[in-house]
């Protein structure tokens, strides 16, 4: 027997590709080599058998244990592997094939243990070392897999295999046995490397190699050697080692690789129907960008334009599979898309390639007529589904990311007309810019908010006739750019509003004067009241109250200090809480105004809702109020309706001197504009006035 004896393990591997007969086919091979080796008939056909039994066993027991088909694909398969081939089979075979030669006179000057561990070694690094080769192999044949090219690291790894080899050969061939044995253990490291890799050849087929190469040696030189069985079955046993370490490596290699893949797959799904999100839906388009380049690409968002709102009506299991029958309908319209990507709720996207735009074209309509008004009835349940669609052409160099949020806000607009829902642009459209720069600013308002890169402004308030008393002033909002430059108000706070950030620019400003206050209390005195506008979404927020309470007593500013202005043309989404909250900061001390009044469509409902203290007059009708003689009327209806109420006024955007005598003569009690004082940064504010109250 050879001491690595491959038959075995071919036929095991490719047993498990090609099925049963194959174990005939190698039964014969096994009798031809026998008797071409000179043994008797009736030895070669009877080990010939048992070898194809023991091979069709292995083969059974893998069929039936083993989780995944391939060999080594994982550690437990791997345990089982060895458990089945190596131990439960291969142990008592050997065992029986010991005492049966050695009843035939073979082998009777050796112990029974070393005969039996020399063959069961043999025969199961045979099963180890050629099974899974001979498995990869044999599937690559029926599968028609196409060869791997190999990678530079690949390269790298085969160059210097060979080169110990050579090195190793060299040495034991020139009678170095001692340290050509220690060089064969410096294969592990190559072969647990190459076993880390993704490669599915060079790891077998290198441990094969190995595994005959390192017995191999030990035959080259037997004639050197003292005791050529012993260093044979030495030589045996550091493969059998070698091997399993290697295949262990490799088993958990392909099962953390296995791992990682169906992480990173989990990560581009979506959980509720299983479709692609976002994430995989990018992923195809850069895959397929590269596969088909040159062509006509347009990145696609469906929409069911009515779904949000009958979300909350319609059985989960029913809205599941409305979303999964509307992907379906999206890739029957387009039957060459690959992907059809879940985005949000109700919201689909795909992405598609191809130099026929008609045929792009007949699909988005297949889309409308399938899809639009098609009405969906369950017993308890009915949906009529209204369907947008935004598309974006991609040229080459365009980042996917960018073009997918522009087809969703092109579908969003799609959804509002009335006609044709479908609404097509490039990323170079001015709609797309303007959307992308409002992003852009609210990445930035972001980064500003948890960068203190807010800066605090303030334009003073006087008095319209008379001394100017105490300092007054309007708390004004800047942000500092990432370069240093101040950035306007009017460019940011829209951004806040609409995407749901104006309740915490609140909470930074109010914060960040209560914390100016603690850092210069000698100026408490010199102030009378510091405004600060309070946003819709403020109004309506019930925690805002406790949060200020919760900071108020840890500052020294009183109360009455601070004036919180409440714009008219705001949206407030909560009447109720708005009127509780300004109701309990007026109990708190707090004065509150009504800012920008006149220019809403219910100005004196908010006289009446709104326990109030000033209103401040909107700046159209001050402006040109000196030969404006219908301006001059509504703010003297203003003051008029204001003195009955008991309430003071202020006339913003007083922009010189004349503007301040004419609405002081209309009864205006104060002033705020660029006659009296331009927005300056609050420190500066207060040190001019500091200075001044240490002159008198």
């Amino acid at each position: 027997m050879s001491a690595v004896w491959p038959p075995i393990g071919i036929a095991v591997g490719a047993g498990l590709v090609l099925g049963r007969t194959v174990f005939p086919v190698y039964a014969l091979t096994l009798s031809a080599w026998f008797l071409h080796a000179g043994y008797s008939l009736s030895l070669s056909v009877a080990v010939s058998l048992l070898e194809a039994t023991v091979a069709f066993v292995i083969t059974f027991l893998l069929h039936k244990s083993l989780h995944t088909s391939r060999l080594l694909s994982s550690l437990s398969d791997t345990l089982r592997f060895y458990a089945s081939g190596c131990v439960g089979v291969m142990l008592p075979f050997s065992a029986i094939v010991t005492l049966a030669v050695r009843e035939l006179g073979y082998f009777s000057d050796f112990f029974f243990a070393d005969v039996m561990l020399v063959y069961w070694l043999s025969e199961s690094l045979g099963v180890m070392l050629f099974a899974p080769l001979a498995q990869q192999v044999c599937y690559a044949l029926v599968h028609r897999v196409r060869a791997v090219r190999l990678s530079a690291r690949n390269i790298v790894y085969i160059v210097g295999l060979l080169m110990l080899v050579a090195c190793n050969y060299v040495l034991i061939e020139g009678g170095q046995y001692l340290y050509g044995k220690v060089l064969t253990y410096f294969y592990f490291p190559l072969l647990a490397w190459v076993a880390i890799s993704r490669d599915r050849w060079l790891a077998p087929a290198s441990v094969a190699l190995v595994g005959v190469l390192v017995p191999g040696f030990v035959v080259v030189a037997r004639s050197t050697l003292e005791a050529p069985g012993f260093a044979l079955l030495e030589a045996v046993i550091v493969v059998f080692v070698v091997t399993v370490m290697t295949q262990l490596v490799q088993a958990v290699s392909k099962e953390r690789n296995s791992l990682l893949r169906r992480f990173e797959d989990r990560s581009q799904r979506d959980l509720v129907t299983g479709l692609k999100n976002d994430r995989g839906l990018l992923n195809d388009v850069l895959e397929r960008r590269r596969h088909v380049p040159g062509t006509e690409s347009q990145l696609v968002v469906v929409e069911l334009s009515n779904f949000d709102e009958a979300h909350d009506l319609l059985d989960e299991s029913f809205s599941v599979r409305l979303e999964k029958h509307a992907a379906a309908e999206i890739r029957r319209c387009f039957p060459d898309v690959p992907v059809v990507a879940r985005l949000a709720q109700g919201q689909f996207g795909f992405f598609w390639a191809g130099n026929d735009t008609g045929s792009f074209d007949r699909g988005i309509e297949r889309i409308i007529s399938h899809l639009n008004g098609q009405v969906y009835i369950e017993p308890e349940a009915i949906y009529r589904m209204f369907v947008a669609v935004g598309s974006v052409r991609i040229e080459t160099g365009d980042d996917p990311a960018r073009a997918l949020s522009a087809a969703r806000q092109m579908a969003a607009q799609a959804a509002t007309a009335r006609d044709y829902p479908v609404a097509r642009c490039t990323l170079d459209d001015p709609r797309v810019q303007r959307r992308q720069q409002r992003l852009k600013m609210l990445e930035e308002l972001k980064e500003a908010l948890s960068s203190d890169r807010l800066v605090l402004f303030a334009q003073e308030i006087r008095k319209a006739e008379g001394d100017a008393g105490k300092i007054s002033f309007e708390v004004l909002l800047r942000m500092k750019g990432r370069d240093g430059s101040i950035i306007s108000p009017a460019e940011f706070l829209p951004v806040a509003e609409d995407y749901g950030l104006s309740g915490d620019v609140d909470r930074w400003v109010v914060k960040a004067v209560h914390d100016w206050a603690e850092k210069y209390p000698h100026w408490l005195p010199l102030l009378d009241k510091c405004a600060i506008n309070l946003s819709g979404m403020t109004l309506a927020d019930p925690g805002f109250h406790e949060w200020l309470r919760e900071l108020r007593q840890r500052s020294s500013l009183p109360a009455r200090c601070i004036c919180f202005e409440v714009t008219e043309t705001q949206m407030i989404s909560d009447w109720n809480q708005a009127d509780g909250l300004l109701k309990a900061l007026r109990e708190d001390g707090h004065r509150i105004s009504l800012d920008d009044f006149g220019t809403g469509l219910a100005t004196f409902e908010y006289l009446t809702r709104f326990p109030l203290d000033y209103v401040k007059i909107d700046g159209r009708f001050v402006r040109d109020v000196v030969d404006n003689s219908v301006h001059q009327s509504i703010i003297r209806a203003i003051t008029d309706v204001a003195t009955t109420m008991q309430l003071q006024t202020i006339a913003e955007f007083v922009g010189d001197r004349s503007t301040r005598e004419r609405v002081a003569a209309l009864g205006v009690d104060f002033v705020q504009g660029f006659a009296i004082a331009k927005p300056v940064p609050l420190p500066e504010l207060m040190l001019r006035f500091s200075k001044m109250d240490a002159v008198v």
